[in-house]
């Protein structure tokens, strides 16, 4: 097990933190599904940031993302992220996957896995890109 990132000890690339920013427009009488954007950004210890996004309902996304875990089957998705190696996107997509079993398997808990999976992968490939330049 990774201990989390806390600016202590020697740890190279780690989740260290990951934060959602609603955008939200006006109110619009037609469901296009354009109205609610969610855009998730994960960064590591080293600087190194990834962002994804969901079309879903961003509070909501948020609270799934930040708010308090409740037990082993009923984890907030930062936690669950925070101190892992983002080198491993697949198996960060199954702890997530597994830590979230009590929220349920659709709807809202898979819009907030996806759209830190995507987030996962363009970190993924930033790491990648960078590490080719050295």
């Amino acid at each position: 097990m990774i201990p989390p990132a806390d600016g202590k000890g020697d740890y190279e690339n780690h989740l260290c933190r990951g934060h959602s920013p609603a955008c939200r427009r006006p109110l619009i009488e037609l469901f296009d599904g354009s109205y609610d954007d969610c855009v998730l950004v994960v960064q590591t210890d080293t600087g190194l940031t990834g962002i994804g996004e969901t079309e879903s309902m961003a509070p909501a996304i948020q609270a799934i993302v930040r708010g308090p875990s409740a037990h082993n089957h009923a984890r907030a998705l930062a936690n669950v992220l925070i101190g892992e190696d983002p080198s491993d996107p697949v198996a960060l997509w199954h702890k997530m996957f597994e830590a979230t079993d009590y929220l349920g398997r659709r709807g809202l808990t898979m819009h907030a896995i996806g759209g830190l999976d995507l987030a996962l992968w363009d970190l993924h490939g930033k790491s990648k890109a960078s590490l080719s330049t050295r």
